[in-house]
């Protein structure tokens, strides 16, 4: 675990995983976040929450071309297909570029 103080923010703290991935951090007013990852070390899931009575809320999800129909074919391995942040707004980000 890392620790660190800033004038502003107060004393956070982050968790790495064995790959160093940041997995887990917490800031002085105890708002904590979580994250996980793929076997890809692709995140893949990010949860939030402000406080310690406050109840986990699911801020970030990310979707993968390997989950998609002929993703060879579209040229997705390994690409970011879909993106979902904390408002729920779908980010498809094949509609974006023109691939479907």
């Amino acid at each position: 675990m890392n620790k660190s103080k800033h004038i502003d923010q107060g004393v956070g703290s982050v968790l790495f995983d064995a790959m160093g991935k940041p997995i887990e951090s917490s800031d002085a007013k105890n708002a904590r976040s979580l994250s996980t990852f793929d076997g890809f070390n692709r995140p893949v899931n990010g949860w939030s929450q402000n406080n310690s009575s406050d109840s986990w809320r699911l801020t970030a999800h990310a979707i993968y071309g390997e989950a998609s129909t002929n993703p060879k074919e579209k040229n997705l391995l390994g690409q970011p297909q879909d993106f979902h942040d904390k408002t729920q707004v779908n980010l498809t980000l094949n509609n974006q570029l023109n691939l479907s």
